[in-house]
């Protein structure tokens, strides 16, 4: 499959280099090799004048294929795939506003192969100094297995990393000095970049029934004492909230604390909470989750 992509690469470079080389300008710009390019020799070449925005599109082209000639001396990288736009604000040499320049390049790496943080760098660097007036932060670098490689300009580690592990940790309710577990029921999650959703759940003539209408199980009865409380074990994304039903599934408050109820009766509890890794946010994961208990006040 490698080796399919390159060539389709090195053909669109090709066409690509072929349909420009007849384009020039009356303008003069700056070659690969820091030389002028002389565009008036070009247009009497071709007989055809060309805009300056056909003339840049030329010269990122040409400074496309001299990176990946450049970037292919690695014997790790089995082709590149380069796009380079100079924009206009980097071939002015006094721009107020600095360059607009980007560099977007896809390593095609030999079986087996991997970047060290080192190469990855030299790339960049290499890259820097040959495209006027950029900034590590408009370089992007991805390789074939769809690795992105941030560009933090040799001062940190920039090899692709697992995201941070975490567990799922747990939510128990104390009342008079005892413990009780809910029910649990998982809601949403993302892993690997991919989200995904669990089942809702609703309340039906007094039992917690998910989508299905199936039930989900019988929620544990927790006296209510002066002492309850929820007690959270484990690193969580952000604050649970706490939303109280009545025996009916009447919606009576959703808060980022508990409030006690004022009368006596039998209410449910929700308590929705969200377990992470609290990486960054390419490798951020995490998992949600309801956790159902029953209160008992009188």
């Amino acid at each position: 499959m490698k080796k399919v992509i390159a060539t389709v690469f090195a053909l669109i470079m090709l066409i690509a280099l072929a349909a420009c080389s007849g384009n020039s300008t009356q303008n003069e710009s700056t070659s690969n090799s820091g030389q002028p390019i002389d565009l008036a020799v070009m247009q009497s070449a071709s007989g055809f004048a060309v805009t300056d925005e056909e003339a840049r599109k030329l010269y990122d082209l040409q400074l496309a294929e001299h990176l990946r000639t450049a970037i292919l001396t690695s014997h790790k990288i089995q082709d590149a795939m380069i796009v380079v736009n100079t924009g206009e604000k980097s071939l002015e040499d006094d721009s107020p506003n600095g360059s607009d320049s980007s560099v977007s390049v896809l390593l095609v790496l030999e079986d087996g192969e991997t970047l060290t943080s080192q190469e990855v760098q030299a790339i960049a660097d290499y890259i820097r100094g040959g495209v006027p007036g950029i900034k590590y932060e408009d370089i992007t670098i991805t390789d074939s297995n769809l690795n992105l490689y941030p560009i933090g300009g040799g001062n940190e580690d920039i090899e692709p990393r697992n995201p941070l592990p975490y567990s799922v940790g747990t939510v128990k309710a104390v009342s008079n000095q005892t413990e009780y577990r809910p029910l649990v029921n998982w809601i949403y999650a993302l892993a690997g970049g991919i989200a995904a959703d669990g089942a809702g759940m609703f309340f039906e003539d007094g039992e917690l029934k998910d989508t299905l209408g199936n039930a989900t199980g019988v929620l544990p009865y927790i006296p209510y004492s002066d002492d309850f409380r929820i007690t959270i074990d484990g690193e969580s994304a952000g604050k649970p909230s706490y939303t109280l039903y009545s025996n009916e599934g009447e919606l009576l408050y959703d808060s980022d604390s508990f409030l006690p109820p004022d009368n006596v009766g039998e209410y449910f509890l929700l308590v929705t909470l969200t377990w992470s890794n609290n990486d960054t946010d390419k490798y951020l994961e995490y998992s949600g989750f309801q956790y159902w208990f029953s209160i008992i006040i009188g």
